[in-house]
């Protein structure tokens, strides 16, 4: 009997994540392109990055991404749950 060797579909590398919805008009591609998400722009330190907005001192934003990655991260925790620690 032959090995069966079932080859498996490539990766879409170009996924983007937007804040629009699917069946959402898009008329304005500037607005679009400032909301999409590039998947793979995301690494260790994107949302520390994202919070230095926020926080102007290093430090700040890097123990505020620490604990949204505890939030985030615990599987206990469903959307509403994240949400509401998120908030506090």
């Amino acid at each position: 009997e032959e090995d069966m060797v079932e080859e498996g579909v490539e990766a879409d590398r170009t996924f983007k994540i937007s804040s629009k919805s699917a069946n959402e008009d898009v008329k304005d591609t500037d607005t679009e392109k400032q909301d999409e998400l590039k998947v793979r722009s995301i690494d260790a330190f994107w949302l520390q990055r994202q919070l230095s907005e926020y926080y102007k001192d290093a430090h700040t934003s890097a123990s505020v991404a620490e604990r949204v990655y505890i939030i985030l991260s615990n599987p206990e925790n469903n959307d509403v749950a994240c949400e509401n620690q998120l908030v506090e």
